[in-house]
């Protein structure tokens, strides 16, 4: 292509100041199905649409839909917002659109495979070498010139001009971002107006995703795996990235989960090594392998590059595909389509001109503010001259002089509107449609649907992805019968490819055991923060005794002493001043209701348990998922409600924050049994229950030490702490008899069948250690089980009221029992992490060395 001829513009109708109306045929006649849909919208009263519109927002908030994940601050977190008004699409013009995305896809598909294989387009000067080297998505070390390449996965993002003809926006060649959402719109939609959905004749989206099942099992080796790679609970886009793996059944995976051995890649479960041949990625080409050239920093998967090459993995799309994405190639796309292809283009890209082509910057250094700007490795940020100040302007102009090859200038053009619903109003806004297709051995298929984006960005200009207005369903319509589509297969080739039973990836591993761990934390925090303001609220707090050194019930001093104690949270009201702080204990005990800053804090402990659940969002289910948003929603109000600095002398207010508590410790109860009924009983959930017991041994011992150090002969203490362990009922049932110190001792450390005992803790770890992967036909006890045995029979073997009545210099007494008990969950901890969360490849011996090494 003879790219110094002078930029032409005609390529579009450019902006006329009208806008393309979505809703209306060519001639301005309303279209049918909109038409219908319009009617029915229409009759819904403004009550009827606001209640659709929250039970939208409500499906979201409960799926945990959003920019942003759980693990991050809720505050944050950016809602999606969904359009209860689909975008509807005709099945003429549905044809239409989908024959020009299927041979866009076909179009860069040829292109990609000439670029990392022969490069002959840049030979015979159809591209110029800058335009595809000034890229940072043309990787050097993806190039191969025997290998076959293919594009399994195309994307791209189109709309309307003004002459109501479709144009590519962007195209995304990595992965296809935006296909969760598009799935969860549908299904939410689908949900709140099922009636008009099914009327409409709305051809369903699962086809799709069984087609992509289907590709990939093809690609997939007998007895390996297909994963799912993408990035983790950090990153906005991690809700679809969780759903899709669950949806499609792969096992999600960030990079830290695979490792390359000789050539080929594997993924670190908790029972070794399992080998993975296909990888369907969502991660972008330059944070793959820190080992190639052009890498943007140093995490990824040491020899991923070299494994693809000697053929030791798939991945889908194929490394290098982003260079693909270079919105310069629009210039050249009509000229290469005749060549590569033999057929005219029939959709372009928005008039477009390379500023390495230096005809082309002449053109538009002398119409820059009638143009937007943009670096070609940015998808959709375009720079506007109209509103940039004086300086940036200077800066964009000096940037281009520097390295022109990396800009291109586009025609500013207006998308076209749809109606959306502004509270109950419809007003008209922007849209672009992401659509998705997968090449299948027929050609390309397009999903009939995609991801529909709202915008009222003006002059031309898009806005990011994540400041987007909102979003709607797409509805591509038949005339014919709606066939019924399932992901659910009985072909055999299909089955061997989803989550394998007893594959568990050791981050996720290490997750669901720190999930539990933090879930017992909160519990025990809200348990004692609770029993503190239940014993403020006792009408006989101040006539059963005072503690001499607090002047304070010994109860209400004990259970402060012990909630520092267990909840790490020193000095408190154990370590220096804390004597003061029992006396005054507002201060403290706001900070442990309100500071989410403060470790260890009520909702300190909760964005915790919030963390280790977002980083297995995918293992997490819907139900799971309602209680963590009500224990978010607990943890906001908590932050945001502040209590008085003397809201101790206040009864109401002390009631209102032990109801607050009885229902954040119902939601956990609830969290507990779903946990322990709904997760399969695999190793995943053992390790999830490893670390609740593990970490209520912890909080057992030192409460139990910290509240019968003292005045542990008082009615009121023990019984608080029969509450704090919600084991009245199984004392009463158990002894019959008036409150005993040794009883209730017994009860909590040697009590078998109670299983708040430490006793029936540590033979439910031993249960469950001995079916993790490894030790299922152990022949003698290893470090970890003589650990369980060692604490077992101590716990046994010991006499309460020896314990009770011995000496602080005595060689066996409570306080020392309990510090040993103390330790053990963090000495299991660490050997549990050492054999099941870590995997290091084994070192060579000198003397294995050959003599050419």
């Amino acid at each position: 292509m003879n790219t110094s001829n002078q930029p032409q513009v005609n390529q579009m109708h450019k902006l006329d100041g009208s806008q393309h109306d979505e809703t209306r045929a060519s001639d301005g006649s309303p279209l049918p199905t909109w038409q219908a849909i319009d009617s029915q919208l229409s009759a819904f009263s403004d009550i009827q649409i606001e209640r659709r519109q929250t039970e939208i927002a409500r499906q979201l908030r409960a799926n945990g839909v959003a920019y942003s994940s759980l693990a991050e601050v809720s505050s944050s977190a950016r809602p999606w917002n969904l359009d209860l008004a689909p975008f509807v699409i005709e099945p003429d013009d549905w044809a239409k659109l989908s024959l020009a995305l299927k041979q866009r896809a076909r179009l860069k598909r040829a292109l990609f495979q000439d670029i990392y294989t022969q490069q002959s387009l840049i030979k015979e000067g159809l591209i110029p070498a800058s335009m595809i080297y000034a890229h940072s998505g043309y990787l050097r070390d993806a190039v191969n010139p025997s290998q076959a390449l293919d594009l399994p996965l195309f994307s791209t993002d189109v709309s309307r001009s003004p002459s109501g003809d479709w144009y590519v926006v962007d195209d995304i060649c990595q992965y296809p971002i935006g296909i969760g959402y598009a799935v969860e719109n549908r299904l939410v939609l689908s949900r709140t107006i099922p009636t008009l959905f099914r009327q409409a004749r709305v051809v369903r989206l699962a086809g799709y995703f069984r087609q992509i099942q289907q590709e990939i099992s093809k690609l997939t080796e007998t007895d390996d795996r297909c994963v799912m790679l993408a990035y983790g609970p950090s990153h906005r886009h991690y809700f679809e990235f969780a759903y899709l793996a669950k949806y499609l059944g792969y096992t999600l995976v960030q990079t830290d989960d695979l490792t390359v051995r000789d050539g080929r890649v594997y993924l670190k479960t908790v029972s070794g090594l399992r080998r993975v041949s296909v990888i369907l990625r969502f991660i972008n080409d330059t944070e793959l392998d820190p080992m190639a050239v052009g890498q943007s920093q140093s995490h990824g998967i040491t020899g991923l590059f070299q494994a693809v090459r000697s053929g030791g993995v798939k991945i889908l799309n194929p490394l290098g595909a982003g260079v693909l994405d270079n919105p310069a190639l629009n210039v050249c796309l009509p000229e290469l389509c005749q060549h590569l292809l033999g057929e005219s283009l029939l959709m372009q890209g928005p008039p477009t001109y390379w500023l390495g082509n230096p005809e082309h910057r002449a053109h538009v250094l002398a119409n820059t503010s009638d143009l937007l700007f943009r670096n070609v490795d940015s998808l959709g940020q375009l720079f506007d001259p109209r509103h940039m100040t004086p300086e940036e302007l200077s800066q964009l102009t000096t940037q281009i002089a520097l390295t022109p090859e990396t800009y291109v200038a586009q025609e500013r053009l207006d998308r076209s509107i749809v109606p959306a619903f502004v509270g109950s109003q419809l007003i008209a806004q922007q849209v672009t449609v992401r659509a998705y297709l997968i090449e299948t051995e027929d050609g390309y298929s397009t999903m009939p649907g995609g991801l529909c984006l709202l915008d009222n960005a003006e002059d031309g200009r898009r806005p990011s992805f994540d400041s987007l207005l909102g979003s709607k369903d797409t509805w591509v319509v038949t005339q014919g019968r709606v066939q019924p589509v399932s992901l659910l297969s009985q072909s055999e080739t299909q089955a061997q490819f989803s989550v394998i039973d007893g594959e568990m990836p050791s981050r996720v591993a290490e997750n669901l055991f720190w999930m539990g761990r933090n879930a017992e934390r909160c519990e025990n925090c809200i348990r004692l923060l609770r029993s503190i303001f239940r014993t403020m609220q006792h009408d006989d707090v101040m006539s059963l005794g005072i503690d001499n050194d607090t002047g304070v019930n010994p109860a209400l001093s004990a259970i402060m002493r012990a909630t520092t104690q267990a909840t790490r949270t020193l000095p408190g009201f154990s370590g220096r001043g804390g004597q003061k702080r029992i006396q005054q204990p507002e201060k403290e005990l706001l900070s442990l209701l309100h500071d989410p800053q403060r470790p260890g804090s009520l909702p300190s402990s909760l964005n915790q348990l919030q963390s280790s659940a977002a980083s297995i969002r995918d293992r997490v289910s819907d139900e799971l998922l309602q209680v963590l948003n009500d224990l978010d929603d607990i943890s906001i109000e908590l932050v945001a409600n502040v209590s008085p600095h003397l809201f101790t002398e206040d009864a109401d207010l002390l009631k209102q924050i032990s109801n607050q508590l009885d229902r954040a410790l119902v939601s956990l109860a609830a969290y507990a049994g779903l946990a322990h009924e709904n997760f399969t009983h695999s190793d995943g959930w053992r390790f999830m229950m490893l670390g609740r017991r593990l970490e209520r041994i912890n909080h057992t011992s030192v409460i139990l030490k910290t509240m019968l150090s003292r005045d542990r002969d008082d009615p009121l203490l023990l019984e608080t702490l029969l509450k704090l362990f919600d084991s009245v009922m199984t004392y009463r049932s158990r002894y019959r008899s008036q409150i005993d110190v040794a009883l209730v001792l017994e009860l909590m450390l040697k009590d078998e069948m109670n299983p708040r005992s430490i006793a029936y803790m540590l033979k439910d770890i031993d249960r469950h250690l001995a079916k993790l992967p490894g030790r299922r036909a152990l022949a003698q006890a290893d470090a970890l089980s003589r650990l369980t045995i060692s604490g077992l029979s101590r716990v046994q073997l010991a006499d309460p009221r020896n314990l009770l009545t011995a000496r602080k210099s005595a060689r066996q007494n409570l306080a020392r029992l309990l510090s040993v008990i103390e330790y053990l969950p963090e000495q299991m901890a660490d050997l549990l992490s050492a054999n099941y969360f870590s995997h290091v490849e084994a070192g060579q011996q000198l003397s294995e060395l050959s003599p050419d090494t």
